[in-house]
């Protein structure tokens, strides 16, 4: 069996997937849970945006979004120790230490701060194309429903006196009853055209070389996450490791991530998000039933790996305190 130093992209690979594999059920749990997590965060992060002024809505949203980032790493974290916990036998359970959890958390947000200054200062007007989305579609379907129940009332108005109401003695009176259904298609079409024409707006508003920049210092603020804050987070909870403080469980975490090579640590995480990503995407099935309880099991098979508990097969060895 390899030395900690030395694990490999496979070595990872194969920790995670056993570790999938071995725990299947309780991963599956564990992914339905941090769905209704994001779920509930994602309401409130809209929410935040369209109640609050256009010009404060971008604000309001990351505010929202920061309280949100001090809550689901911890969550999610203390979920995936489970894994580990089982992996272990669970003789062994984790500590508390959730002030711990939410320092790592809160500086693992400000890895994206840069990204989200950038992202508000591309969008002077304080509104992100995203933010319509939600409108449009309920305006959209308020447009459907009028235009369907009118087509409905104007077919069975037809069926009923034989011909169109411009040519019926009675057009008034058929006019009148119509009107009301009429003027609701018209009120849905003017939202929408309204809607439409406030993110043209916005659109044209964007500064693109900052939104270039935005997206730059995203991935640049993943790439340094992935190097320290996962195995900082897991560090701060395990029984076995002494990482109380949040300077400890940071160190604690670096250290971790220097027994394997940066292209191992970066692309064995990102490979599992893309396979989840696509399988979500083609059928969103296998993305719920494989994809992402794969990416939810391969942080903690990786940990493992890193201190030395899993072999190159991703067998059990004994833990070490």
């Amino acid at each position: 069996m390899s030395t900690p130093s030395s694990r490999s992209f496979g070595e990872l690979f194969s920790a995670g997937w056993s570790t999938f594999k071995n725990n299947y059920g309780l991963c599956l749990g564990i992914t339905f849970l941090l769905l209704l997590v994001y779920f509930v965060s994602e309401i409130l992060t809209f929410a935040a945006m369209f109640l609050t002024p256009d010009h404060l809505g971008l604000i309001a949203a990351s505010v929202v979004g920061l309280v949100v980032s001090l809550i689901i790493p911890p969550v999610a974290a203390r979920m995936g120790f489970w894994l580990v916990r089982r992996t272990r036998g669970g003789e062994r359970s984790q500590r508390g230490r959730y002030g711990t959890l939410v320092g790592i958390a809160f500086l693992a947000w400000l890895c994206f701060l840069p990204s989200l200054i950038c992202n508000i200062a591309a969008h002077p007007g304080g509104m992100v194309p995203g933010q319509h989305a939600p409108g449009l579609f309920a305006a959209g379907m308020q447009q459907g429903i009028a235009k369907s129940a009118l087509d409905r009332a104007v077919k069975a108005d037809v069926e009923k006196h034989g011909k169109l109401e411009k040519d019926s003695p009675d057009r008034a009176e058929r006019e009148k009853a119509l009107a009301p259904l009429e003027e609701r298609y018209q009120a849905a079409t003017a939202k929408m055209d309204k809607l439409r024409a406030k993110q043209a707006k916005t659109q044209e508003e964007r500064t693109v070389p900052l939104l270039i920049a935005a997206m730059v210092l995203m991935v640049a603020g993943w790439i340094f996450l992935l190097f320290w804050a996962p195995w900082a987070l897991y560090a701060a909870i395990d029984p076995l490791e002494d990482a109380a403080t949040v300077k400890q469980a940071l160190a604690r975490g670096r250290e971790l991530a220097r027994n394997a090579s940066v292209v191992s640590i970066w692309f064995v995480p990102m490979l599992c998000t893309i396979i989840a990503g696509i399988t979500l995407v083609m059928i969103c099935l296998p993305g719920l039933f494989f994809g992402v309880p794969l990416m939810v099991a391969v942080i903690p098979g990786m940990y493992m790996c890193l201190r030395g508990e899993r072999g190159d097969e991703g067998e059990t060895v004994p833990a070490a305190a």
